[in-house]
């Protein structure tokens, strides 16, 4: 059995920054507040603000979201949007939207808080991504909607920083600095895991965990494959790339609607060895594209799919998410010609 030992709590979290959990411990379900959780890149932003969901909902929310989408009316244009979503909780890329993510704002995300939580607990609580990057439109519009909801929602926001935002929107959450965890913390993580599984190590092992310092969730899935293989050294390159895509395609052609952590996981494995999302998407595309048992029909859609979905790789910070889509509309553009 493979093991697996990412933080899913603010009590395991206590080992990348005891403060942090400490103080998020001092919220439930009745006093949850706005929060904003910022700092660099990779710091582990998102594994904490999951770790606050499972601790306050005592359940792992994660391995309860599915992928949804829904089209809107802006104007004269139609806009998909698409978001995940759990009984716990609602979240979105607002930046994927540009200008029109005032329009999402009011047109979206109003609507879901329009109405009473009847499911769990008290608020419904949205996840925003990339939240320095809102338009000052969408930032006001925003303000607006946390004074008018404040009895049945609560936003938890994900930033690299705040300087952008503005500071009548400020006041309205609690601010939560991540900074990256304290090299010596991280080394000690690492040795903490190595000898409780009885693998045999050196100096040169240590440090070449240690590349993976500047990405929690890169470093617990190094670290998990090590333990799972009895040791330290990687797999080539090419030999990967043919075993994720394999998998990749496998998830693809099973025709229930597979679990988001599966792609999720082998995208991030995939990373361990410089397999980006981008270079994931063309492999796949490529993979489809050559079957001989395309119509025309099904070409054109697949490489509508594959451009948009290629386009917004290049252009949104969060590349996995992307990718996660394409593999869902990939799966659904097979069901409709019959192919799975």
């Amino acid at each position: 059995m493979n093991i697996r030992f990412f933080p899913e709590n603010l009590d395991q979290y206590k080992f990348f920054n005891v403060d942090i959990s400490n103080k998020l411990m001092n919220y439930n379900k009745n006093n949850l507040t706005n929060f904003i959780f910022y700092g660099p890149k990779n710091a582990g932003k998102k594994t904490l603000v999951f770790n606050l969901l499972n601790y306050i909902y005592n359940t792992n929310v994660l391995n309860q979201t599915n992928i949804n989408n829904i089209e809107i009316k802006i104007g004269n244009n139609t806009v998909n949007i698409e978001y995940k979503s759990s009984p716990y909780h609602f979240e979105i890329n607002l930046y994927e939207y540009g200008f029109y993510d005032k329009n999402v704002i009011s047109d979206f995300i109003h609507k879901l808080l329009s109405y009473d939580n009847i499911n769990v607990g008290i608020f419904k609580v949205i996840i925003l991504y990339q939240f320095d990057k809102l338009t000052e439109n969408a930032q006001l519009c925003l303000k607006r909607i946390i004074e008018t909801t404040s009895k049945v929602g609560r936003f938890i926001c994900i930033s690299s920083n705040i300087s952008s935002l503005d500071s009548a929107l400020l006041s309205r959450f609690t601010l939560i600095r991540v900074p990256y965890p304290k090299e010596a913390l991280i080394r000690k993580y690492i040795k903490y895991h190595l000898d409780s599984n009885n693998i045999s190590y050196n100096t040169s092992d240590l440090n070449k965990l240690m590349l993976k310092k500047h990405s929690i969730y890169l470093l617990n899935l190094e670290l998990e494959y090590v333990i799972n293989n009895k040791c330290i050294k990687s797999l080539m390159e090419k030999d990967e790339e043919t075993v994720y895509i394999k998998e990749l395609i496998r998830l693809i052609e099973i025709k229930d609607i597979c679990s988001i952590l599966q792609i999720r996981d082998i995208c991030y494995k995939a990373l361990l060895v410089n397999i980006n999302s981008k270079k994931l998407l063309t492999l796949i595309f490529k993979h489809y594209f050559k079957k001989g048992n395309l119509c025309q029909d099904m070409k054109k859609e697949l490489v509508s799919i594959s451009g948009i979905a290629s386009s917004k790789i290049a252009n949104i910070e969060y590349d996995i998410i992307v990718f996660e889509y394409y593999v869902l509309n990939l799966k659904k553009l097979l069901i409709k010609y019959n192919m799975i």
